[in-house]
């Protein structure tokens, strides 16, 4: 079998009849205040990443300032001054459950990445920096810190608990090594990883040596131990920009990144600029590592003449590999596509790869205005991949369109593996500063979108503007209803069904109690029937085989004529 990676630049509801699968969206939270930072040029406030759990409740983290009063939808958060950090936890109708924050009145205080693993726990990267004449750090709630320019790695429960924080230097109370993380993943049995940039050479994590600066991924046990140091590159970080890295089941380590220099070295081999060295010119790179460390192969992307080629993410699907990010100006020839554009201006592209590194197919959507595919992308139940960007005026991601004639607004886009459009989103925008910066999707396919914007926003009708500053993060969420935890008993009126296991991947067992004869039947998220069965009124469980159908989100419905409960469940 031939196998591809892909790489893409750039409560509960009883519901009754008539039910509606219609997805739409849902809501819009947006975190900061009235502060302002010392660059217009990036997001001040912002949601930098998230993740879901399998009850549909999103954890997210980033940055905020202190000043200007802060708030999550007009809750006050506590902070310090300057940049500060939080990590919070939303319901799936977006109710804010908790929030921690961290931080001191200076400006260098940041969450980049969190993700979570299969036991309730989430790691958080990010960096602190407290001047002389801050002297400290509140972190989380929990711990003061004192002098501090660093990385930390910590862990915390699903209940905001802070249950360790670690260092990159090995002492605190002086200004350390300066780090500054890019991206976590997590190892195939659970532990977490880290790729960072280390700017000065000497004692870090507290019982390793690193003697010479570059970029690196560490390895920690779940309790916070160091297990080993890979080295990714020794040259000069200011050079490029390492922007995401995943591993697969195997631990090999996928990076991607770009660069506007005459060479980098990664992985021990030095790469050289495609096109013409200048300022805007930028050329990007994928580049696969075993679990040792050790350079299998690195493809470069980019043009003679100059291609501005900037990559952001990648993601594994399968034995395939997808990453977005990838902005690219029109001409530039990417295996035997050519990237085409209504305008001038750079535009994301998607690729895929096989697994030597080699483009298979790329496709790319056209713009009347300059866009910004940024950040994290996500893949659906369904295997598609999502994205998200920027725009203006219209876009055409192949027979689909999307618009907004009066400013920036935010897209995101679905994909399937072959290449095909699925969907694309739009939230219109009257600014310009309207900065996506990641995706996620639940098990259920619903879609979240998160990042920063100066406002306002058209959401549903209603215009949301910004607190002020330059930026006030967001999240964004599309889909269907809410549902609560999985395996969950269900009443309607003196009827009760239970469905179990879910998600489920060959057969689900539905238990009834008070149904008379009724009808079972099994739809798609498009309303059609996929499955019909009769259940009589002296059963109380039956079994049925879902191992045909194909993966993704669907809904059984149980009637009796007097009766109707419908349940949502995912098959894997």
């Amino acid at each position: 079998m031939k196998k591809f990676f892909v790489l893409v630049f750039f409560q509960y509801s009883l519901f009754n009849i008539p039910f509606s699968y219609a997805q739409s969206w849902q809501w819009f939270n947006t975190i900061g205040g009235g502060g302002q930072a010392i660059n217009p040029d990036i997001p001040d406030e912002q949601v930098a990443d998230m993740v879901t759990d399998s009850a549909g409740n999103v954890y997210v983290c980033g940055r905020f300032i202190g000043q200007g009063s802060p708030t999550i939808n007009g809750t006050p958060i506590t902070s310090f001054g300057g940049y500060d950090i939080f990590v919070a936890k939303f319901n799936c109708a977006g109710n804010l459950l908790w929030v921690k924050t961290a931080g001191n009145f200076d400006y260098g205080d940041d969450a980049m990445s969190l993700v979570l693993d299969n036991f309730g726990h989430l790691y958080v990267t990010g960096e602190v920096y407290s001047s002389p004449f801050s002297s400290y750090c509140n972190f989380m709630g929990d711990t003061i810190i004192d002098d501090v320019n660093d990385m930390f790695l910590c862990k915390m429960d699903t209940s905001g608990n802070l249950l360790w924080v670690k260092w990159a230097a090995p002492n605190t109370g002086s200004f350390n090594t300066g780090s500054l993380p890019y991206k976590l993943n997590l190892t195939p049995n659970g532990n977490p990883t880290v790729l960072f940039n280390l700017p000065v050479a000497g004692a870090f994590w507290s019982g390793d040596s690193i003697n010479t600066r570059g970029i690196y991924i560490s390895e920690f046990d779940t309790a916070g131990n160091l297990l080993q140091v890979n080295t990714i590159s020794s040259s000069n970080w200011g050079l490029f920009s390492y922007k995401d890295y995943i591993l697969d089941n195997l631990s090999n380590q996928y990076v991607t990144g770009y660069f506007n220099s005459d060479s980098v070295e990664v992985g021990g081999q030095t790469i050289y600029s495609i096109g013409t060295n200048t300022l805007n010119d930028y050329d990007a790179f994928v580049a696969k590592f075993d679990s040792a460390g050790s350079l299998k192969w690195i493809k470069q992307i980019g043009q003679v003449g100059g291609s501005y080629a900037r990559t952001f993410s990648l993601v594994k699907v399968s034995d395939r590999l997808i990453g977005v990010g990838l902005i690219t100006i029109p001409g530039v020839v990417l295996g035997v596509d050519t990237v085409q554009n209504i305008s001038n201006q750079g535009v994301p592209v998607i690729l895929m790869l096989d697994t030597a590194g080699n483009i298979v197919w790329a496709r790319n959507s056209q713009h009347q205005f300059a866009t910004t595919p940024t950040g994290k992308l996500s893949l659906d139940p369904d295997g598609n991949l999502v994205y998200a960007g920027q725009y203006g005026l219209t876009g055409f991601f192949g027979n689909l369109t999307v618009s907004s004639p009066n400013g920036g607004a935010v897209f995101v886009a679905s994909i399937d593996t072959s290449g095909n459009w699925v969907q694309v989103l739009s939230i219109e925008g009257l600014s310009t500063f309207n900065i996506p910066l990641c995706t996620e999707t639940d098990i259920y396919g619903n879609i979240l979108v998160a990042g920063g914007f100066d406002g306002p926003l058209i959401f549903n009708g209603n215009q949301i503007t910004s607190a002020g500053g330059y930026t006030d993060g967001f999240i964004a969420k599309y889909g269907l209803q809410c549902s609560v935890g999985l395996d969950e008993d269900l009443a309607a009126s003196s009827v009760q069904l239970k469905l179990f296991p879910n998600p489920a991947t060959n057969h689900i067992n539905l238990q009834t109690t008070g149904f008379k004869n009724s009808t079972i039947t099994i739809l798609n998220t498009m309303g059609q029937t996929v499955f019909t069965s009769n259940l009589s009124a002296i059963q109380n469980q039956t079994t049925i085989n879902i191992s045909k159908l194909s993966s993704g989100v669907y809904f059984i419905k149980v009637n009796d004529n007097e009766n109707t409960v419908t349940l949502k469940f995912v098959k894997q």
